[in-house]
């Protein structure tokens, strides 16, 4: 590495340290914005540069869901609590929670936290969607900070750090496996970070990818306790995950290492146990909410199928309604049954169709950067499929993928890094944007046309990762076989 090249990447992970640790932090929190909100309407302030910048600050307000944490944290611990996120499965199950009228129940100054006799239980005393992780991140945090305000900033942090971690973790696999390019993958996670936008720190989402790295990199360098190690991390973070492990199977017995596909899955099975283990103690049958809280859930807006709903508005405005349960914005129909049972059949569908590429793959091309990539690309692809084919695609699902999809963008060429450009942008255009204008809650057309042509870019950017590996042409590849 050159001087100039060297200067040039320390550049590169300057700007991303600023915009993860810095620039994403530097939004006001829910309460200052509605605060601002309230202070723009009545008309008192006078515009000037500094309210332009406090507006723009607003418009990145994404702190529910870390209010959401510091709420689990503080009825774990048996502190006051804010009871709006405090609830039973019955109650999310409802189209409509309790709630003062005309207030913010997530700010403590305007709802008054509710003060427990005793320390909860989740799973058994209140209902939550997230696994265990959460709280074995949500928890030190807590005990650090009290106040809400420094929770959210520290939580931040922490997730900022975990991306950091993954996307150093990505940079030596692009080292192994593209080192050619691998240059250039710092400079695309900064310009993918800006177009994903805040929410990357805002949700415990960043643990995923931490994981997903760790498993890549342990696969491709023959570490198989590393890469059980970060399934395991991933899986028990969001469950989801659990899509990848026939993918890395295949990867291990296509290379002939049934012994590393044992280890790694032992591996991976202590640290889940590690992590559920405590809860169900603590729970015990209640952890089954869990199981029929996502079950239960209907489809949500930003899914391909909750986005057929509501574009279908435009010939029939009764034919789709929406359905605020389960903590998300849902749609619902008479005539969504066969959608239901799509988005629980199509992920897997997809997965098979996944795999059966990457064995193909496998035993054609016998070089070990381009199975490698090869492996790389079918974990962002099978993901992908649960994303755009399932009943949830919460925005945040694309932090999963962000930095192993910086090495299959980086690997396949120009066109593939402008392209999941295109989808990360458009996605932080749906959220928080569009939905700041209430298109999604008035049920648009429109809206949902724009989240199908999402989805759809996400979807064909996938299939162009399955196209032969970037660093080898056919020529290259006829001579491998």
């Amino acid at each position: 590495m050159t001087r100039t090249s060297g200067l040039r990447r320390a550049a590169w992970w300057a700007a991303w340290a600023a915009l993860t640790f810095g620039l994403f932090n530097a939004c006001l929190s829910h309460r200052e914005a509605h605060a601002l909100g309230r202070e723009l309407a009545s008309g008192r302030v006078a515009f000037s540069p500094a309210v332009l910048v406090q507006a723009v600050r607003a418009a990145y307000v994404d702190d529910s869901d870390i209010n959401r944490y510091h709420a689990y944290a503080n009825a774990i611990l048996g502190r006051p609590y804010q009871g709006f996120f405090i609830q039973r499965l019955d109650v999310w199950r409802r189209s409509e929670r309790p709630r003062v009228a005309g207030t913010d129940p997530e700010d403590p100054a305007v709802v008054p936290p509710v003060v427990p006799v005793r320390a909860l239980t989740p799973y058994r005393d209140f209902s939550t969607e997230h696994l265990p992780v959460l709280f074995a991140i949500a928890l030190p945090v807590a005990l650090a900070a009290d106040n809400i305000d420094v929770f959210r900033t520290i939580f931040s942090l922490v997730m900022a750090l975990l991306l950091t971690l993954a996307l150093i973790m990505a940079e030596r696999i692009g080292r192994q496996l593209v080192p050619d390019r691998s240059g250039a993958i710092v400079r695309w996670a900064v310009v993918f970070a800006l177009a994903t936008g805040v929410i990357l720190v805002r949700r415990y989402d960043a643990v995923v990818p931490l994981g997903l790295c760790v498993l890549a990199w342990g696969a491709v360098t023959k570490r198989p306790v590393a890469a059980g190690l970060g399934l395991g991390l991933a899986v028990a973070a969001k469950g989801v995950p659990a899509i990848v492990v026939p993918v890395v199977l295949i990867f291990w017995l296509a290379n002939r290492r049934p012994r590393h596909a044992l280890v790694a899955l032992c591996a991976a099975a202590l640290l889940g146990l590690a992590f559920a283990t405590p809860a169900v103690v603590a729970a015990g049958a209640s952890v089954l909410d869990l199981v029929r809280y996502h079950s239960g859930r209907p489809l949500q807006v930003e899914s391909t199928w909750g986005a057929i709903l509501v574009a279908s508005r435009a010939f029939d405005p009764a034919s789709a309604v929406g359905d605020m349960t389960y903590s998300s914005l849902n749609v619902t129909a008479t005539w969504d049954t066969a959608m239901r049972y799509a988005a629980v059949v199509l992920p897997f569908a997809w997965l098979a169709a996944v795999c059966g590429w990457l064995w193909t793959m496998l035993n054609r091309v016998h070089d070990d950067r381009a199975r490698g990539m090869a492996l790389v690309a079918a974990i962002c692809v099978a993901l992908v499929g649960w994303m755009v084919f399932g009943k949830v695609f919460s925005p945040q699902y694309l932090t999963w993928i962000l930095p192993l999809a910086v090495v299959a963008s980086v690997a396949r060429g120009r066109g593939a890094c402008w392209h999941l450009l295109v989808v990360l942008a458009m996605s932080q255009a749906i959220f928080p944007f569009i939905f700041a204008i209430g298109a999604p809650d008035a049920g648009r057309p429109w809206f949902g046309v724009v989240v199908l042509a999402r989805n759809g870019l996400l979807v064909a950017w996938a299939v162009n990762l399955l196209r032969q590996p970037a660093q080898m042409d056919p020529l290259q590849a006829l001579r491998h076989e």
